[in-house]
């Protein structure tokens, strides 16, 4: 059997562009691609649009013969249509390619609005971009290259039909790791992943979108031995403790099945000289029960975040979710018992919220005071069934670069926009009380996980302080749909100032929360350091 990545015969020099927060596993598997076939490449972190004109001078002064933009997601979409025009206007004349879910669900409209780049590869990218940069001088075949969108000789765009996804992950190389790992409490942090695609069908799932039009098996896994070597390297090299696993199927549908997979990979990492190593990942209410959270917990499992989403019956059906409410509260009882740390985000606006649904989720989150959490509207992805619901129904506004809707129920939507003015701060911005919260209830996980004893104290006044937080949070929502519900709702000025007075109480108390969370984020990271 020919290699899966086979030696280039034209090597070329290509820049990958993206978010790097923290390490981008999927750009850096296309540049261990790359590599692996004789190209250069290189990594180009890319986060805000302020970063523009300085990303758009170093990649045109780059020499490369194709720059990769990593269009992953969809609020990003317009700010990576600055940088390819902007790498234009700095006299870039190679080849610009896009990737990612949002190109690859809007391939069509990018290609007919977007000039300045060249051609789309869609879904798994390695194999796509190593046949694009063989053909890179012959653009007359990009049209027929499987898993590539081109411009036809009309100018119009054409998809090629879809590439086989890889079914073999094993034959993929390891992620090019470059920069120092971060350290959350004094432990080395990775980024991983085990597996790629997911068996779900939830309806404004960007991910399930991907999956669902690729060619090839939806949901494929690494073995057990390929995983635990590059883990075993990522310790042994760089000293990695706690792996974050970036799996949509991290937890498998029948919780044997996890706990046997988590058992080998625990004996393959023994047989490397691997000692005590922490994992995070994902899980789905449906995927858990008792003893293999404990037994999770035993093998290293110390932190999950559970995809709950809604905590209405009703909100689960209209988001395409196949538990129901008593597996997601049943869901927290097993995390309490077993003592290992989660948390969850709720959608609680969708396109068919009705009020009721509100208050049950409020009711909801009032129960699960002691996970942090956060909540938000169900936003529209491309190519996603709530997207094609809702344009089907004439309800979607915008385009790709960003998509919009109204609720049915007006006073629901009215609650909507209250809270994106009232809790703005709290829950929408990088350093806000609810975020911070999140960040700060990990650190209490690593904590306990990493140092039984020693680490009790702090950890307990991090619960302490993420159910005071989660308390005041539901008192103040209470307050605003008491509101929405009662108010005459043709009274813009009674409105307004509602939205005034409340956000100024939030922001207020946020004052008090966020340097109570500063000061106790501060005393752990002391702890990690010392």
């Amino acid at each position: 059997m020919p290699p899966l990545i086979p030696l280039t015969a034209t090597p070329r020099a290509i820049a990958l562009v993206g978010a790097e927060w923290e390490e981008n596993i999927s750009l850096r598997g296309l540049a261990a691609a790359a590599l692996e076939a004789g190209h250069r490449a290189k990594l180009f972190a890319f986060g805000s649009p302020e970063e523009v004109p300085r990303a758009a001078a170093a990649l045109a002064a780059g020499g490369f013969d194709l720059v990769g933009l990593s269009v992953a997601f969809q609020h990003r979409a317009r700010e990576f249509r600055e940088l390819a025009r902007a790498l234009r206007c700095n006299g870039y004349e190679g080849h610009i390619t896009c990737g990612g879910h949002v190109a690859t669900a809007a391939w069509g409209e990018l290609l007919r609005d977007q000039p300045d780049v060249d051609t789309v590869v869609r879904h798994d990218g390695e194999l796509t971009l190593l046949a694009l940069l063989e053909a890179l001088d012959d653009p007359g075949t990009w049209t027929g290259l499987p898993g590539l969108c081109a411009r036809d000789a009309d100018g119009q765009p054409v998809a090629a039909p879809p590439r086989r996804q890889p079914d073999d992950l094993d034959a993929l190389p390891f992620a090019v790791r470059d920069r120092p790992h971060a350290r959350h409490v004094g432990h080395a942090f990775v980024p991983i992943v085990g597996s790629r695609g997911c068996y779900a069908d939830c309806a404004y799932c960007c991910i399930n979108t991907w999956h669902r039009s690729s060619e090839g098996n939806r949901l494929r896994f690494r073995s057990v031995e390929d995983l635990a070597e590059e883990m075993a390297a990522l310790h042994h090299q760089r000293g990695a403790e706690i792996y974050c696993f970036h799996d949509d199927n991290f937890f498998l549908p029948r919780p044997r099945d996890t706990v046997r997979r988590l058992r080998e990979l625990r004996d393959a990492l023994d047989r490397r000289g691997v000692g005590r190593v922490g994992m995070v990942g994902k899980c789905r209410p449906d995927q858990l029960d008792g003893p293999m959270l404990a037994e999770a917990l035993e093998l290293g499992v110390f932190r999950l975040y559970l995809g709950i989403e809604n905590g209405s019956e009703a909100g689960l059906r209209h988001l395409g979710r196949k538990h129901d409410l008593a597996s997601c509260e049943r869901a927290l009882d097993l995390f309490r018992e077993a003592g290992m740390f989660a948390c969850y985000n709720i959608l609680l606006f969708e396109p068919w919220t009705r009020f009721a649904d509100l208050e049950r989720n409020l009711e909801f989150m009032r129960g699960a005071a002691d996970f942090p959490s956060n909540f938000c509207r169900a936003e529209v992805y491309s190519g996603t069934r709530l997207q094609q619901d809702l344009a089907a129904a004439g309800r979607l506004r915008g385009g790709y670069l960003g998509y919009t809707y109204t609720i049915d129920d007006p006073r629901a939507e009215l609650a909507f926009r209250l809270t994106a003015t009232c809790f703005k701060a709290r829950n929408f911005t990088a350093d806000g009380v609810a975020n911070m919260s999140t960040g700060m209830g990990y650190e209490g996980a690593v904590l306990r996980f990493f140092h039984p004893g020693d680490g009790d104290e702090l950890a307990g006044q991090v619960d302490a302080l993420t159910r005071e937080i989660n308390l005041d949070t539901a008192g103040h929502l209470e307050r605003l749909l008491r509101f929405a519900r009662d108010c005459d709702l043709d009274d813009e000025e009674g409105i307004c100032d509602f939205a005034e007075e409340l956000a100024t109480t939030v922001n207020l108390r946020d004052l008090d929360l966020g340097q109570r969370q500063r000061e106790l984020r501060e005393r752990i990271k002391g702890f990690g350091r010392g």
